[in-house]
C-alpha cells in the first residue's frame, strides 16, 4: 500500500475511534469477506460489538442468502437509503436502492447490502456492505461492465480523494447513526424516502420468491418492507423475501 493512502486509513480509523461509537475498528487492506470474519468472530467471542471491520478489498464477497424475520427486513432497505443519501453530493446520477438490498447508479449496480442477524440472548445484526468506489472495470467481461458501475465514473467533484474508500466510509458511517434501532423510525418518513429513492416502483419486473416466478408491476412496498407486486392478473401479491430476475 502507498504510504500516502496508508497514513490516510490510518488517520481515519483514528478519526472513528475518536467518536466512541465502536469497541474496535479494524481495517484490512485484502479480506475473503468482511461478513463471514465478522460472523466467525461474533461466534468465537473474539469480537466486542459494536464493531466495525473494513476491507479495501474484498475478495470473495458473501452475497444475500436465505430469508430474515420479517420485522427485520426494513433494515437493508433502510442501510440502502442512507448509503444513497451518504453518496449523492459526490454523482451527477441519483442513486437509487433496488429491493431488497441494492444500490444503483443509473441502471447498474454500485453496490451491495448484506444483513446477517446471529441468533443469541442478545441478538447481533451484521450490516455488511459492498461498495465500489474507486474501481477499475476497463478489463472486466462486457457483461460486468454493463452491470457494474463505480462512484468515480459519476464523479461530480474534482477531488479525487473524496472517492476514495477511506472518505466514502465516513460519509456512510455519519448517517448509520439513524438507523440503530429499527423502532424509532416513522414510517411516513421512511416511506417519503423510500418513494424517492427506489428504482423498481412503477417498472415491469420478474421476479423469483419461494421458487416460483412471477411478473408485475413494483407497486412499492408495505409497512414491514415487503415488494407489493400488480401481478399480470391485477392482483396485489405482498413479497418477504425474493430475487429480482429482471426489470424493464
Amino acid at each position: 500500500m502507498h504510504p500516502i493512502r496508508a497514513f490516510r486509513i490510518r488517520s481515519v480509523v483514528e478519526e472513528i475511534e475518536a467518536w466512541g461509537t465502536f469497541q474496535s475498528v479494524l481495517w484490512h487492506d485484502s479480506i475473503d469477506s468482511t461478513n463471514r470474519f465478522a460472523r466467525d468472530a461474533v461466534r468465537d467471542g473474539s469480537l466486542k460489538h459494536p464493531s466495525l471491520i473494513v476491507a479495501t478489498q474484498q475478495t470473495s464477497g458473501v452475497g444475500r442468502g436465505g430469508n430474515m424475520p420479517a420485522d427485520e427486513h426494513l433494515l437493508p432497505l433502510r442501510t440502502g437509503i442512507t448509503i444513497a443519501k451518504a453518496v449523492e453530493p459526490l454523482v451527477r446520477v441519483p442513486p437509487k436502492v433496488k429491493w431488497p438490498n441494492d444500490v444503483y447508479l443509473g441502471e447498474r449496480k454500485l453496490g451491495g447490502i448484506l444483513i446477517e442477524v446471529i441468533k443469541a440472548e442478545i441478538p447481533v445484526a451484521i450490516i455488511g456492505v459492498g461498495l465500489n468506489c474507486q474501481v477499475d472495470f476497463s478489463g472486466a467481461t462486457s457483461d460486468v461492465r454493463e452491470r457494474a458501475v463505480s462512484l468515480h465514473e459519476h464523479a461530480r467533484l474534482d477531488d479525487p480523494e473524496a472517492y476514495a474508500p477511506e472518505s466514502v466510509l465516513i460519509r456512510i458511517l455519519k448517517g448509520l447513526d439513524s438507523i440503530s434501532s429499527t423502532e424509532t423510525v416513522e414510517h411516513e418518513t421512511f416511506q417519503s424516502e423510500w418513494n424517492r429513492y427506489s428504482l423498481l416502483d412503477g417498472r415491469s419486473l420478474c421476479i423469483e420468491s419461494g421458487g416460483k416466478r412471477m411478473e408485475g408491476i413494483c407497486d412499492g412496498i408495505t409497512p414491514n418492507g415487503s415488494l407489493r407486486l400488480i401481478d399480470t392478473d391485477g392482483h396485489i401479491q405482498t413479497i418477504i423475501a425474493g430475487t429480482i430476475i429482471s426489470f424493464t
